[in-house]
């Protein structure tokens, strides 16, 4: 997987606002004469542990944001 942050902006999600790393990634997979692989944009807040949204860009199904933060 390579990595690179692009970005230091507010990304909104259901747990709110927040300051946020842009980080767009590519995950290649090799397999005989074929490559392969899926595109990431994901958003690292320093103030929250984990990450606050990831976008799959070929499956949306494992799209995820921050829907809680704060002390339960």
């Amino acid at each position: 997987m390579t990595c690179r942050v692009t970005a230091l902006e507010s990304v909104t999600v259901i747990a709110g606002t927040f300051e946020a790393y842009r980080i767009e990634c590519y995950d290649k997979r090799r397999a005989p004469m074929v490559e392969t692989g899926s595109t990431l944009t994901t958003w690292y807040a320093p103030s929250v542990p984990g990450l606050v949204k990831t976008v799959n860009h070929e499956d949306p199904v494992q799209n995820n944001e921050l829907a809680q933060f704060g002390i339960r």
